[in-house]
């Protein structure tokens, strides 16, 4: 039986969240610093991954408007808020 388009992304989500696990663990450290809360933190693993607002909003079943503007508060304590670099190319630099 196939799995229904949101189950096959929690599948992935998880998938992809014990590779992280067992490979190696993502630094907080440097994101830490700038006071991310805990659902900043949970939204910024998710851009990471390639989520896009509505995806996001789907799965933390909030409206997009709430991405929004947890998106607009990463970007500002990130100090991105008046330049036009993408969001999610930004956060994944990070890892290298």
């Amino acid at each position: 039986m196939p799995l229904s388009s949101i189950a096959q992304t929690y599948l992935t989500l998880i998938k992809n969240n014990l590779e992280k696990i067992v490979s190696s663990t993502t630094d907080f450290k440097a994101l830490s610093a700038h006071g991310f809360t805990p659902t900043e933190m949970h939204i910024i693993e998710l851009i990471k991954q390639g989520k896009r607002s509505k995806e996001i909003a789907d799965l933390l079943n909030v409206s997009i408007a709430t991405i929004s503007f947890h998106r607009n508060n990463i970007r500002i304590k990130l100090g991105l808020n008046k330049r036009k670099e993408n969001l999610f190319s930004y956060l994944n630099s990070l890892q290298n």
